[in-house]
This record gives structure tokens, sequence and C-alpha cells, in this order.
């Protein structure tokens, strides 16, 4: 059974998106997670931007957790 997206899902994407050049949007979000619809995307992606800024001001705000695996940090 497919699950669905979630908050994390789609911060990830946003970040990885915004690490590669390309602005977060919706669409580019659905097709970097690979599922999601727009309604379901929409709100995570606004909740993303919201926390941007602050995000932005701490030096850490994209760095892996400690815990993850090398090829996530890494990547």
């Amino acid at each position: 059974m497919a699950t669905g997206i979630g908050e994390q899902d789609v911060w990830a994407a946003a970040d990885a998106l915004l690490m590669e050049g390309a602005r977060p949007t919706i669409e580019r979000v659905r097709q970097k997670i690979g599922r999601g619809s727009p309604n379901t995307v929409s709100p995570h992606l606004e909740s993303w931007f919201r926390a941007l800024g602050a995000r932005i001001k701490d030096p850490g705000a994209f760095a892996a957790a400690p815990a993850a695996p090398d090829p996530v940090r890494q990547a």
C-alpha cells in the first residue's frame, strides 16, 4: 500500500532543489519525490518557505543529522 508524503519529504526535496540551484515549486518538489498531489505538497512547501529565513541564519540548518548514514550526508 502506498503511503502519503509528509512534511519531511517535502522539506528534504525543497532543500535538495535549492542546493541544486533550482527554485522549489510544487511541481519540482513532486518530481523530486516521485509522487504526491499538489494539494498535499502545497501546505508543506508553504511551511518550508516560512521557515527558510530562520534556517538560513543558522549555519548548520542544512547539515545532515549526525545519525544519518554517510551516503545521505554526502548527498
